[in-house]
């Protein structure tokens, strides 16, 4: 088969596996599901991009109300998707339709700069293998399946464009020096990736140091490295020049501090800084390197310690850094940026090697063999260097998390080539080549062998139940019966009201139901999650009322986040620690939680632990899923619950001093579940009680719950029949009763 058959099979195959579910996230009524909500918060940056188009919308009202969002995300991946929708018609069909078969196409490309990389690498037929080894291999899988709508699978695409043109340079060293094309061509990349991906600054910290190591080998070796350190230093110069202007002008409206999340006058610090060390490292004269590094180091030293910009400039580093290696209770929570080796919090070896095969923890093997090459050629052959730095670092990130896998999937398919050359080349000195060639594919089969079980299951790939039917009816509800809010489209303005959530339901929310959400998937990038955090582990109502008041909030949009608890609690502590969260530090207790009383109680009184939590009478249950899960200590628990906070009518009446006072209103659900909405107290000394209720016996179409019948209020042997209408319960009026 020509080098360009094998080259599409494997592209093909890459792109068949990652379709194989694709019925699996097609709805009931034939609209495409996505996975995740980093999907659905695409699909909305791609909506304000087709509405805003050519302009780059710089402002989301809708995300972290009802303060919004700013341009904090890199907005050429979305930006270009928008651009192709509109060329293709421009609607929603085409930008979910779009948006649903592009990560599969891109694995297609994919396969094509992989076995570019391997064969600049280390020649044709490492290409053809570590094209093979990417298009099987679920570390890859995993980030470019369809319905999967995120950034994640571009890039693998534009760490490969840069290592390419690093290559393409440093082969240029063999005929003198790199050309002004390599390093306008590296430079923009860098620039390019970043645009498509902030977290590109890996790259750009991985090619600094590939840089850095063969300019101290030339060094070393007593050879110039002049042109190794002028390719270096104008590429880093090149791609801080073209981000001069996003900074300068502030196109998007945040570029104008400085921050390592965010496009900013941090990565122009950033590349000027590698320029200037990729100067001196060629350049300075052995005898003066010393000095030279004390002068640095001092001079570092006092920049930090006078200068304000440049302390937050290391300041944004190491939280950059951080983000790989440190800890957080929000970034923990997240099952993928937990360590590869601990993806539940404990020790598991076979979930590793069944995403990255045994081929995974032979990649140091590959690194010592490409050391030993590299020194065989006295530090001339630069692909070494550059494979020793590019895949020594890829390869070692998913240790901190497990979310950089689909980067270690490069680094283990490009070892995988240079593994098969090798033992292709020990197996022929006792085997005839076709034989050695023969057993060297059996080896490999057998070493990636541990992902077959994950490519075995590919075609039943989906969505849990209760998310494709449970969570989109609820959405829809939310979407169709609660007032419209403004602005869905030109989301400059703040909207009228906001729904509260778990983080990880924000994007949901936003784009489906079409609502302005406190918390979402940039979690403490922006306002909402310590908000969120705090009401939902708050065991003090009235601290979570203020809340929900101060992010004008209506909606509660609840979901099973019981396991989840301390984690939240503990980023709720977290904020406060930041004093980004109005919240006091309260005692956890998980059972007296809003989260526990409204979402598994129904706002209704219990008793735990000898402690009597009484009824919320300004939360009042709205709509449920029809399906559910049982709890053992209340039964039947649906998996969604929208609750509407109103100021609740009062019910006030004058009774025998200290008599109990028990309160019961008989609701049904829209899923048929009855349930009883239950108070109790005891009357004051001079016989008088109050109670505030939240639902009307009449009057309030548009809930999705029922009560059947009046309120009944039982003191002692006395029993009052009350009925309370939606104007009461939206005004806040007070109930007379004798």
């Amino acid at each position: 088969m020509p080098d360009s058959g094998r080259s599409v099979f494997f592209a093909l195959t890459a792109f068949l596996l990652r379709s194989l579910p694709w019925k699996n996230f097609v709805g009931l009524d034939g609209q495409y599901l996505f996975y995740g909500p980093d999907s659905y918060d695409h699909l909305r940056r791609i909506t304000l991009g087709m509405t805003s188009f050519p302009a780059v919308p710089s402002f989301d009202s809708y995300y972290g109300y009802p303060l919004g969002t700013g341009q904090i995300w890199s907005p050429l991946f979305d930006y270009l998707i928008s651009a192709l929708v509109l060329l293709f018609g421009g609607d929603v069909h085409t930008a979910h339709t779009l948006g649903f078969w592009l990560p599969p196409v891109l694995s297609f490309f994919t396969i094509f700069m992989v076995y570019a990389a391997g064969v600049r690498f280390f020649g044709r037929r490492a290409g053809f293998v570590a094209a093979g080894v990417t298009a099987l291999l679920p570390g890859h899988i995993i980030y470019s399946l369809v319905s999967e709508l995120d950034h994640h699978v571009a890039e693998p695409m534009v760490c490969l464009a840069i290592v390419i043109s690093h290559l393409k340079a440093f082969e240029h060293l063999d005929e003198g020096s790199p050309t002004k094309v390599d390093w306008l061509s590296t430079g923009g990349l860098m620039v390019f990736a970043l645009l498509i991906w902030r977290g590109s600054v890996i790259f750009w910290g991985i090619f600094f140091l590939a840089l850095a190591v063969q300019i101290i080998a030339e060094r070393v070796s007593r050879r110039d490295a002049k042109n190794v350190s002028r390719y270096g230093r104008n590429a880093c110069l090149f791609a801080a020049l073209l981000l001069l202007p996003v900074c300068s002008f502030d196109l998007w409206g945040t570029a104008q501090g400085v921050s390592f999340g965010i496009i900013s006058w941090f990565h122009v610090i950033l590349l000027a800084s590698f320029a200037l060390c990729l100067h001196h490292l060629g350049n300075l004269q052995t005898i003066k390197m010393k000095f030279h590094a004390v002068t640095v180091t001092a001079g570092i030293a006092a920049l930090v310690v006078f200068a304000p910009g440049v302390k937050r400039f290391f300041f944004e580093l190491l939280s950059g850094i951080s983000v790989i290696g440190g800890k957080d209770p929000w970034l923990d929570s997240i099952s993928e940026l937990r360590p590869m080796l601990f993806p539940a919090g404990k020790f598991d070896l076979r979930h590793a090697t069944e995403t990255m095969s045994f081929l995974y923890w032979l990649v140091p093997a590959a690194l010592i063999l490409s050391c030993i090459r590299w020194r065989n050629s006295s530090f001339r052959d630069f692909r070494y260097s550059v494979f020793i730095v590019w895949g020594g670092v890829l390869w070692l990130i998913p240790f901190f998390r497990e979310r950089y896998i689909h980067l270690a999937a490069l680094a283990t398919a490009l070892s995988a080539g240079l593994l098969f050359l090798y033992w292709t080349e020990r197996a022929s000195t006792f085997l005839k080549r076709y034989y050695a060639c023969a057993a060297a594919c059996l080896l490999l089969l057998l070493l990636i062998s541990p992902s077959a079980a994950y490519i075995k299951d590919l075609p039943n790939i989906t969505l849990p139940d209760h998310e494709k039917s449970d969570l989109m009816a609820s959405l829809a509800w939310l979407r169709e019966n609660t007032p419209a809010t403004s602005f869905f489209l030109s989301a400059e303005k703040v909207p009228e009201y906001g729904v509260l959530s778990d983080w990880g339901l924000g994007a949901y929310i936003d784009y489906i139901a079409r609502r302005p959400t406190v918390s979402t998937n940039f979690g403490w990038e922006t306002h909402g999650l310590f908000e969120s955090a705090s009401f939902l582990t708050s065991t003090k109502p009235e601290d979570a009322e203020k809340i929900l008041r101060l992010n004008k909030v209506r909606y509660l949009f609840l979901n099973e986040v019981t396991g989840s608890l301390p984690r939240l609690k503990s980023i709720a502590e977290f904020g406060i620690r930041k004093s980004s969260s109005t919240s006091s530090v309260q005692t956890f207790n998980p059972l007296a939680t809003m989260y526990y009383r409204l979402y598994i109680q129904n706002g209704s009184i219990y008793q735990v632990g000898g402690n009597t939590e009484h009824a919320l009478g300004k939360y009042r249950l709205v709509f449920e899923s029809a399906n559910g899960f049982v709890d053992p200590y209340v039964g039947f628990v649906s998996h969604y619950k929208i609750f509407e906070l109103v100021p609740g009518a009062v019910i006030k009446g004058r009774v025998q001093p200290g008599k109990n006072i028990s309160l019961k209103l008989l609701i049904s659900t829209q899923a048929g579940r009855p349930f009883t909405y239950r108070e109790e107290i005891i009357a004051g000394s001079d016989g008088e009680f109050s109670i505030v209720v939240p639902y009307s016996t009449t009057g309030n179409a548009a809930a999705g719950v029922a009560p059947a019948g009046k309120y009944s209020i039982t003191a002692g042997n006395e029993n009052f029949l009350v009925h309370v209408n939606e104007a009461a319960i939206q005004f806040g009026e007070v109930i007379q009763i004798n």
